[in-house]
């Protein structure tokens, strides 16, 4: 009776209701784990929780200002979501000469067709998570996990309210991440690292939130516009030669922030007294300032630079927001919105069939056959060239990369040489060639004879034939 209650002491601390059926959570925050007789696992909040920094992005209203008032930065984000959206995945053998392990598969599949409670679509999620991975700099789901650390369901996770715990140090029981209050931005609860599936943008060493393409977008544009702004200054009202004297009980910070507000502004109006504190800013984001970057090529060719995107791409999209064809889409994927369903596909494997077990116990692997078409597509042109216009993969291997049974054929396992004569396998042409040099021995020795028996044939003609007169 005390373990019951405190395990709902535990939960009535805010963390999450226990669910009879599914046996709560998991492993989360760091503290006791109680068994509550229902197979559930609470969590006790003790008083070791660490005091280390947590970092999450700080202007995210400036960054997602971008993201909903110009419509060049939304025309990115939208191509990159209909990526990651259309994109079906498949589930195959990791090694194809192995059986997989049905039940597993059967579970992975049942959780990706119904992630959560919700009814939302994983599909829509991985556009929410590719949003938050170019605008903020990370992306984020969150697991929850039964006993045995298997994924039941997964939710969407908002990127502005998750926090990298500073210094984890690999425990998986100690808390990696952390959820914040959305109005206060006080810590609401903790994740443990099996709890959470994360994708970092450009992630770095020195900085555990990364550096979005937004990030690099906005500071590329303060750096234009400070830019222009200086030398238009210096052109039409360039800097007087002389000194300005502040008077007697002025502090040298007082004097670095005039000489700041003077560079800062181009005609500057000085009040004295109350100068510390204030600042000027020549860009805010603000939409009727995005409307007007939208309408600047360079501001184009900036979006379609950092976003790898064609600039011919980005005008189709901007004037017509609609949705082409799965395989129109892909086929004429850029490389960044490749390279991120990519980051994505490996994600999925370390943190979702990851949680089912290793490799070697499932045999799984999930991946996205119209990326690895894209890419095959692509070798195949260069092999094409290389093995004189003939096939390079066989039968089952193109059967097995579009998630379909490989055929019980040896000849499908075979490669499929084109001739004259129709379709050869290479096994036959080895052999021909190459499996009996004797045969090209004998074949020599015959030809040999058949020379001697013409000469000899011709000796004995002359021989028989009366003169000539």
């Amino acid at each position: 009776m005390k373990i019951l209650e405190l395990a709902k002491e535990a939960l009535s601390l805010g963390f999450y209701s226990a669910d009879e059926s599914k046996s709560l959570r998991d492993m989360a925050f760091i503290g006791e784990q109680l068994e509550t007789g229902s197979g559930a696992v609470g969590i006790a909040r003790t008083n070791l929780l660490p005091t280390n920094r947590l970092f999450n992005k700080r202007n995210v209203r400036t960054l997602r200002n971008y993201a909903e008032y110009s419509i060049w930065v939304r025309a990115a984000i939208d191509i990159y979501r209909d990526v990651v959206a259309l994109a079906q995945y498949v589930l195959l053998p990791a090694d194809a000469q192995k059986p997989v392990n049905e039940k597993i598969k059967s579970e992975i599949v049942a959780l990706l067709n119904k992630p959560n409670a919700l009814d939302k679509p994983y599909s829509e999620m991985l556009e929410e998570f590719a949003e938050d991975f170019l605008v903020l700099g990370h992306g984020a789901f969150e697991l929850l996990l039964r006993n045995d650390a298997t994924p039941y369901e997964i939710r969407s996770l908002d990127a502005a309210r998750f926090a990298f715990q500073q210094g984890w140090d690999g425990n998986p029981r100690s808390p990696r991440y952390a959820i914040l209050d959305p109005g206060t931005m006080r810590t609401e609860r903790y994740l443990a690292n099996p709890m959470a599936m994360v994708l970092v943008n450009r992630s770095r060493t020195y900085d555990l939130l990364g550096l979005s393409h937004v990030e690099v977008l906005d500071l590329a544009v303060r750096a234009l516009l400070e830019t222009d702004d200086y030398f238009l200054r210096e052109a039409q009202n360039p800097s007087k030669a002389g000194a300005l004297d502040l008077g007697t009980g002025v502090t040298q910070p007082q004097v670095d922030e005039v000489r700041a507000q003077i560079d800062g502004v181009r005609r500057p109006f000085i009040v004295m007294g109350g100068s510390e504190g204030a600042q000027y800013i020549p860009f805010t984001a603000s939409e009727r300032e995005l409307r007007m970057l939208d309408r600047q090529t360079w501001f184009v060719r900036q979006v379609a630079a950092i976003f790898q995107v064609s600039i011919a791409k980005l005008q189709v999209k901007a004037e017509a927001m609609n949705r082409a064809s799965t395989e129109a889409q892909l086929d004429e994927m850029d490389e960044g919105p490749g390279a991120l369903l990519w980051r994505i596909c490996q994600a999925e494997n370390k943190s979702i069939l990851g949680r089912f077990g290793t490799v070697e116990e499932h045999n799984l692997k999930l991946d996205y056959p119209i990326l690895s078409q894209k890419d095959e597509k692509r070798q195949a042109e260069i092999n094409k060239v290389r093995t004189g216009n003939s096939a390079w993969i066989t039968t089952n291997e193109a059967r097995r990369d579009e998630g379909k049974e490989p055929l019980d054929m040896a000849v499908a396992d075979d490669i499929l040489i084109p001739t004259s004569k129709g379709p050869v396998p290479l096994s036959v042409l080895q052999r021909e060639y190459f499996d009996n040099p004797q045969d090209d021995e004998a074949d020599d020795d015959i030809g040999d004879n058949q020379a001697d028996e013409s000469e000899d044939n011709a000796d004995d003609k002359a021989l028989l034939s009366p003169p000539v007169s």
